[in-house]
């Protein structure tokens, strides 16, 4: 995380001695999560599933080093998320279905390279997303386990249209390289899900 954090004020600083117009600013946005209904299950007749994927929030600062059509524009964003799960144990002479909330926190790092084309400016770039926190529901589970990797990785790609010099608005969509619930253990034996989560953001900014 501390070199993530140098790269970023590396980045902010050398743009502030080259470049001929760089701005920075705040931004606040949303993101709807792709998560569909799935489910895992492990040989010790347990079964986890994807109930509901929450809308998540998230807020932070951005850099903007412009030359001419192009643009570089790294972020800081601190994301929360959240994901309901259901959960049955065959074993239990009465089986039925628990509801079980995890909610997370990452710092979400994007650094993008955008062109002008008319209005708008279309951008893309990878993104890190470095774990900081949880509170789970899953791990009073008797044989489930969560471990969340320090950081994940994924891209963006979106449109942004300046509603003035110092506001604009982005809509992304955002793919990720891994698969969900590598940080879940289940009954000592890894299970992912098959799908890699995806988001539709939306955010507003505005440039100081």
């Amino acid at each position: 995380m501390k070199q993530v954090l140098f790269a970023f004020t590396l980045v902010l600083l050398t743009s502030t001695v080259q470049a001929q117009h760089f701005k920075w600013g705040a931004k606040v946005g949303i993101g709807t999560s792709s998560l569909r209904s799935e489910s895992i299950e492990s040989p010790s007749a347990l079964r986890l599933s994807i109930q509901e994927a929450k809308i998540g929030y998230y807020a932070g600062l951005f850099g903007s080093f412009n030359r001419g059509s192009f643009l570089l524009q790294p972020e800081l964003l601190f994301n929360s998320n959240r994901v309901d799960y259901s959960f049955r144990d065959f074993k239990k002479p009465t089986i039925i279905d628990t509801i079980r909330t995890e909610r997370y926190s990452q710092l979400d790092v994007p650094v993008l390279l955008g062109a002008k084309v008319g209005p708008l400016l279309l951008k893309a770039g990878p993104v890190a997303h470095i774990h900081l926190n949880s509170s789970s529901g899953l791990t009073s589970i008797s044989g489930l386990t969560e471990k969340w990797r320090s950081a994940m990785w994924g891209y963006q790609i979106g449109i942004g249209l300046g509603f003035s010099s110092r506001m604009h608005l982005d809509i992304r969509y955002e793919g990720n390289f891994d698969k969900w619930g590598t940080h879940i253990k289940l009954g000592g034996q890894d299970f992912n899900f098959s799908q890699k989560p995806s988001r539709w953001l939306v955010n507003i900014g505005y440039a100081f």
